[in-house]
């Protein structure tokens, strides 16, 4: 009796852990970065990757969709655009793009923090060769 109580027990409580974390997924877009990025201290690949934001907003999870690589993004919640479309922002300086900001159609924008590289790399490169570059991104289920 104990151990069908137990195993009753583990059971609700995987369950309730399971819902948890798929109710936690608020919002999941997806889109092809035709470039490498730097995301924190991590450097991705091009590729096809998918935009998870989790709850609280401040938590994305970026992961491709090619090798399953994934990096969490800490980042500060910004005033929402109600941008049509969910989209990436990348500062480049050079050759080398930096994650800026998410925006989502939902309404949840969030501006990734400076790194020490981003900042290094401002400060050497030209002005000519700064931009920001913005790509789509179309929301997944």
């Amino acid at each position: 009796m104990k151990r069908r109580l137990l195993t009753f027990v583990i059971a609700c409580s995987s369950a309730c852990i399971a819902v948890t974390t798929l109710q936690a997924q608020s919002f999941v877009t997806a889109g092809d970065i035709p470039f490498a990025f730097h995301v924190g201290k991590t450097t991705l690949p091009a590729g096809h990757y998918k935009f998870s934001q989790l709850m609280p907003d401040k938590f994305q999870v970026i992961r491709s969709l090619e090798n399953g690589r994934s990096v969490m993004v800490v980042a500060n919640p910004d005033e929402a655009t109600g941008a049509p479309q969910s989209r990436v922002t990348f500062h480049r300086y050079g050759e080398q793009y930096f994650l800026s900001e998410m925006q989502s159609a939902n309404g949840s924008d969030v501006r990734v923090p400076v790194t020490a590289a981003e900042q290094e790399a401002r400060e050497h490169a030209a002005p000519n060769q700064e931009a920001s570059v913005s790509i789509g991104l179309l929301a997944q289920r």
